[in-house]
């Protein structure tokens, strides 16, 4: 379902895959120089703050790479403090992960509070720059953001 819709909006959706993935990544760009590469949303990322330098590295696919948090999934893991440090601020992404909107909407304040702690950010600057990362990041598909 995920690859579906990625192959729609030219993005592709990410869960658990993480060192996998990097060895496809980097093997891939090797054989495929020339060719298009979507961009990568990492879900919930919860792989290891190493592997977000490791991401961010690839030559010419670092800058493709969008990792998003979400309280169901990463409260209390233990590297995801760490892991919102190292992310970029212009690729960082949050996401609510829950099935319920009033109940989203409180995860959704609880982990824009965790990146502002994580990131030193006001909760508005955290709120404008993952609003403005995620515009980014959909913007062509089909009328969202615009």
């Amino acid at each position: 379902e995920s690859r579906g819709l990625g192959d729609v909006y030219k993005r592709q959706h990410c869960v658990r895959a993480f060192g996998y993935l990097f060895d496809y990544f980097k093997a891939w760009r090797i054989n495929n120089p020339e060719a298009y590469f979507p961009t990568v949303i990492f879900h919930s990322y919860s792989g290891s703050p190493d592997m977000v330098n490791s991401y961010l590295k690839i030559p010419d696919l670092g800058k493709k790479f969008y990792f998003s948090f979400s309280h169901v999934i990463n409260h209390g893991n233990k590297h995801t403090i760490v892991s919102m440090q190292k992310v970029p601020e212009d690729r960082i992404l949050i996401e609510t992960d829950h099935i319920d909107v009033r109940a989203g909407m409180d995860h959704i304040y609880k982990v824009l509070g965790s990146v502002a702690e994580a990131k030193s950010w006001s909760l508005m600057k955290t709120a404008e720059q993952t609003m403005l990362n995620a515009k980014q990041v959909f913007s062509q598909c089909n009328g969202v953001f615009q």
